[in-house]
């Protein structure tokens, strides 16, 4: 069975594209899979991604109605499912288009579009970004409202990635945790540098910037970020 994972969170600057960045890395050698940019504003993910072979661009937004071009969206499953050499996609959604898509599910069919799209042999899975700190509010919110959305699709692998990079207190952590159980969702950790080294953390910025793999980081910020690699316990 063909898989998509969708990155989503409507707040910007929580980590999506780091995410995906880490991920790129984390399964540069699979060869199967494509990175899709699906982020119509700043398309940050097809910058940091050059190292990347098989990657693409996909703006979902129409550019009258501002709203999710179903008829784009449509002919990107199609071609999805009808690629040969492509099994699974990993695909960034910018903060708009990832607003878009929740308008989508609740209004638009998207639900059933995506309950049809498990028929066809495509498994779908959803990673909702949530940060700590003053993004928590924000990006919990649009996990929650998105889940609940989700409910009504009945094939469909849901996570949160609590990115630890934004700390969370004690009273954001049993939230998130509450969230996790009511939305029957997995809840996976996420910090690209354990303990926020600053060093380690400008080099992979620039490395990100430049559109380079972690391959080509320095010695111990390799090491450093090794277990965080590894233990990103997405299968895609």
């Amino acid at each position: 069975m063909k898989k998509i994972t969708f990155i989503l969170q409507s707040k910007g600057g929580v980590g999506k594209s780091t995410l995906t960045y880490v991920l790129a890395n984390k399964y540069l050698q699979k060869e199967d899979t494509v990175f899709v940019d699906m982020d119509n504003e700043s398309n940050t993910s097809s910058q940091q991604l050059s190292f990347v072979k098989k990657k693409i661009s996909q703006n979902l937004i129409d550019q009258n109605t501002k709203n999710i071009d179903r008829s784009g969206f449509d002919q990107f499953f199609e071609n999805f499912l009808s690629s040969e050499k492509t099994s699974s996609a990993v695909c960034d959604l910018g903060a708009t288009t990832s607003e878009q898509f929740l308008v989508f599910i609740k209004n638009d069919g998207g639900a059933k579009m995506l309950d049809a799209l498990h028929e066809m042999g495509i498994e779908v899975q959803i990673c909702c970004v949530i940060s700590g700190l003053n993004a928590f509010a924000a990006s919990s919110t649009y996990c929650k409202d998105l889940f609940k959305a989700l409910a009504a699709v009945k094939k469909i692998k849901k996570i949160i990635i609590k990115n630890n990079f934004f700390p969370f207190n004690a009273e954001q952590d049993t939230a998130l945790i509450k969230l996790a159980h009511a939305s029957s969702s997995d809840l996976i950790d996420f910090n690209i540098v354990p303990n926020n080294v600053p060093g380690t953390l400008k080099e992979i910025h620039a490395l990100m910037e430049q559109g380079k793999p972690i391959s080509e980081a320095k010695t111990f910020t390799k090491i450093r970020i090794k277990d965080s690699i590894e233990s990103l316990t997405i299968d895609i």
